[in-house]
């Protein structure tokens, strides 16, 4: 399935009611080194792809009260682990603003856990198989990933990690809580590319 299709599916569950729907996706770095840009473009397409208006901004150049009401939602996109996001102003228009809240990455803060009702679990040097209905798909090896622990029985999930140990430790990969939702990484291809996908057409 390919992200076009995913679009289109989305576009005919949502139709009109999203041409006026305003989104601010925040990023801490390109990270070039990661292609970490060709992420962004990606996450961009599948937003404008869904009838939604995106405005994209690099955290340090963000502006108290950048993020108010005209949007619909914000999403807080870590492309590079080395560099958390610096920018009180941000993080604190972000704390007390009331629409819908994606964050992508490492970095969720303990404000951001609150919201979301979760614990914050970090896995280091491991390798993933991320599955999704019927399909199942194995991630290149992690040096480190933040995974969600407690997460409510009301939340939304999409998709399942599961560590290759000999535990094999099962967590989940998209999180849906009212407002507030959660993806450890964001993938410009593949089986993480078709579940994000459809976690953010629901959510946004």
């Amino acid at each position: 399935m390919t992200l076009g299709g995913v679009v289109q599916a989305t576009q005919t569950v949502h139709g009109s009611e999203r041409d006026d729907n305003r989104v601010l996706l925040v990023y801490d770095s390109q990270n070039t080194v990661e292609q970490g840009e060709k992420k962004i473009d990606t996450l961009q397409r599948m937003l404008a792809g869904m009838g939604l208006k995106v405005k994209t901004i690099k955290e340090s150049e963000y502006q108290k009260g950048e993020l108010n009401r005209s949007y619909q939602g914000v999403i807080t996109m870590i492309n590079w682990k080395q560099a958390p996001l610096d920018n009180p102003t941000f993080v604190k228009d972000r704390n007390q603003y009331d629409g819908v809240k994606l964050h992508i990455g490492e970095g969720l803060d303990q404000t951001e856990q609150k919201q979301l009702q979760v614990k914050l679990k970090t896995i280091y040097q491991q390798q993933f198989i991320l599955s999704d209905d019927n399909s199942t798909e194995m991630l290149p090896f992690v040096e480190r990933m933040d995974v969600l622990t407690g997460v409510p029985k009301q939340a939304q999930s999409y998709g399942m990690l599961k560590t290759q140990n000999n535990e094999g430790q099962s967590y989940k990969y998209g999180v849906i809580n009212q407002k507030q939702g959660y993806l450890p990484f964001f993938n410009n291809k593949g089986l993480g590319l078709i579940t994000a996908s459809k976690m953010i057409a629901i959510f946004i």
